[in-house]
C-alpha cells in the first residue's frame, strides 16, 4: 500500500497517508487520544496532563529544539477554549435566570 503511495515532499504527508489510507481501516478498532480534532466520539484525552505547551508528536530540530510556532498554537488553542468556557458560563447564567 505504502509503495503505491505518491510520497510527496510535504509538511503532513504522512498524516495523510494514514487519513486517507489506514485510519478507515481500523476506526472501529483503535483508541484514539486527541485533544485537538474530532476523529471519533470515542477519543480520550492523555491520561497526563500537559507539561507546559509540550505535545506528543511535536518536532524537534536536531539539538531537541521544539518549533515555536507549533507550541504558540497550544497557547491559542488554550486561550480559545478558555474563552469559549467563559461564554458557556454566562449563557448558562443567562438561561437559568430567565426561568
Amino acid at each position: 500500500m505504502i509503495d503505491n503511495y505518491v510520497k510527496e515532499d510535504f509538511y503532513k504527508v504522512d498524516e495523510n497517508f494514514l487519513k486517507e489510507h489506514i485510519y478507515n481501516k481500523v476506526e472501529d478498532n483503535c483508541f484514539v487520544h486527541d485533544e485537538f480534532f474530532n476523529y471519533d466520539a470515542t477519543k480520550k484525552c492523555f491520561p497526563e496532563k500537559r507539561n507546559g505547551q509540550e505535545f506528543v508528536g511535536e518536532v524537534l530540530d536536531e539539538f531537541d529544539t521544539p518549533n515555536i510556532h507549533h507550541r504558540n498554537e497550544i497557547i491559542v488553542y488554550n486561550s480559545f477554549k478558555a474563552k469559549l468556557k467563559r461564554i458557556f458560563i454566562k449563557l448558562n447564567s443567562i438561561i437559568n435566570d430567565d426561568f
